[in-house]
């Protein structure tokens, strides 16, 4: 099991999975690997709407600096194979962990992520 400080997730199409779904505050290291078959990305979005809530616009996404789902840190877009590592320091509270590259946060990339 890795350490309570660091989150290791897989994303494949329309899925995210993660080794903890909840973390104490503080400085969070993420490594997610792209298992699936197209590009794809993982944000750490902190908002208290409900999983799957986020407004999508008409561009298939959400805005990301909407004050109701604010990002606070991601991979980036990464390729099909590749690992991307990041931190961020997080304050106590909900949390989505998604994707937003167009249509994947609707089908379903997107899971419940908290900070104590």
């Amino acid at each position: 099991m890795s350490s309570p400080n660091t989150v290791t997730a897989t994303e494949r199409e329309w899925k995210i999975v993660a080794d903890h779904k909840t973390v104490k505050a503080g400085d969070i290291t993420f490594t997610v690997t792209n298992k699936g078959t197209l590009n794809h990305e993982l944000l750490v979005i902190r908002t208290d709407l409900p999983l799957g809530g986020i407004p999508i616009g008409a561009d298939n996404k959400f805005n990301e600096d909407d004050p109701k789902a604010t990002n606070v840190g991601e991979s980036g877009e990464y390729a099909v194979g590749l690992t991307k590592t990041f931190k961020v320091t997080l304050a106590p509270g909900k949390y989505q962990l998604v994707c937003n590259i167009p249509n994947h946060y609707k089908n379903g990339m997107h899971i419940a992520f908290t900070v104590t």
